[in-house]
């Protein structure tokens, strides 16, 4: 069967400009609309692994960063497969018992391969998760290597065993719900290394009537007549053509290197673990973007080079996903300071006192400009009249 398009990823962001999303909400929402689609039906064999392209790609912003509806949209492409869906408030026993119910099976080759795929989505991630639930943090975190096997335990059969584990995230959250959902001592490792976050602060533009432009349900058609190829067609090994697999063998030695001289691309201590995942993620996109354009099952150096700028670009807004959440007492209140700073670029003491006088004290403050002074964010000088301003620096 033929495709009627030449590349469902930038066809699905053309459906869904005409909305006030950032462009990389509905980027990331693609690449797991893609990744859903092909369940555990392709991989990669690399060494003694086989890597799957399922995906947790979570979207981070405030109220009113039309977080929401990227992840609504790509929920309806999904439901149109008929894939499993996980409810939006769930127990860990229910996604269990759902999760073991998905077993399908499909022909490669003469033998017949199970696997039980499921996809996650929710408008409220936080909700989702529970807050602080680290015993259902740590299944999720289970799931994502798509191991054989996988055994849970039961009310009353005591032990179940799952064949071919193949899950899928796409949800959206506040930054201010992240330390209530995911504690401090789960950063760095574990769920949240696997995920990767797609983090903005505001909307991507303003549309007062989104109706003068209306839905192109032409195109909408073209996409999910070309996913259902993908879900249902694409079957078997992805593998990097020879110029690929040379550019990621450079890539990969450059980024361990870069890691061995304390000089990793993301410097953020909490995102260690993310940093030593992110050849496993970037095989994961390379699929998902190989399969957007063709069913060939070939990554190229093309897709490749769009998978390196598409994470790339994710990463470095990433450190922002965890501002809030930090060992120390004041880590929270140093955030929302620097964030103030930063929208203001400089900022009299009297009038940051006057906008946080609930949540610090001129103690509290002056350890707080001791951490500001030592990151060389911020610089503090005197005004004409003598008093404190705050200058922001910058990274």
């Amino acid at each position: 069967m033929s495709r009627q398009l030449p590349d469902i990823l930038e066809a699905y962001l053309e459906f869904t400009k005409n909305t006030e999303s950032p462009l990389s909400y509905h980027t990331w929402a693609g690449i797991a609309l893609i990744s859903s689609a092909l369940e555990r039906k392709v991989w990669m064999d690399w060494g003694h692994t086989r890597i799957f392209p399922n995906q947790y790609i979570i979207l981070v912003g405030p109220a009113g960063a039309r977080k929401g509806e990227p992840v609504v949209i790509a929920h309806e492409f999904m439901k149109d497969m008929n894939l499993t869906l996980a409810a939006e408030k769930t127990t860990e026993e229910a996604l269990s018992k759902l999760l073991a119910e998905s077993v399908k099976n499909f022909d490669y080759h003469g033998a017949i391969e199970m696997q039980c795929p499921l996809s996650i989505v929710s408008e409220e991630m936080a909700v989702f998760l529970g807050m602080g639930n680290t015993k259902f943090l740590a299944t999720l975190t289970n799931w994502y290597d798509s191991r054989g096997t996988w055994e849970y335990r039961t009310k009353h059969v005591g032990t179940d065993e799952v064949s071919g584990v193949c899950v899928n995230i796409l949800g959206s959250m506040a930054p201010d719900w992240i330390p209530l959902a995911i504690p401090p001592q789960a950063i760095g490792g574990g769920f949240t290394s696997r995920v990767i976050w797609i983090v903005e602060h505001r909307k991507g533009k303003d549309i007062a009537d989104p109706n003068e432009i209306g839905v192109d349900h032409k195109l909408r058609e073209a996409i999910r007549q070309d996913l259902d190829i993908v879900h249902n067609l694409l079957i078997g090994e992805a593998k990097f053509d020879a110029a690929a697999l040379e550019m990621y063998k450079d890539w990969y030695l450059r980024e361990e290197n870069k890691n061995k001289a304390g000089r990793p691309t993301i410097a953020d201590p909490r995102l260690a673990g993310y940093v030593n995942r992110r050849a496993t993620h970037i095989k994961k996109i390379s699929i998902a973007i190989s399969v957007s354009r063709s069913n060939s099952l070939i990554v190229t150096k093309t897709d490749l080079a769009r998978a390196m700028r598409l994470m790339e670009s994710a990463e470095s807004m990433m450190s922002d996903v965890f501002g809030r959440v930090g060992m120390s007492i004041y880590s929270e209140q140093t955030h929302a300071i620097l964030e103030f700073i930063k929208t203001r670029a400089v900022v009299r003491r009297r009038d940051l006192m006057q906008v946080f006088y609930r949540d610090i004290d001129g103690k509290t403050l002056e350890i707080i400009e001791a951490t500001m002074r030592a990151t060389k964010l911020v610089t503090i000088k005197l005004s004409p009249d003598g008093e404190p301003e705050y200058h922001w620096a910058g990274m």
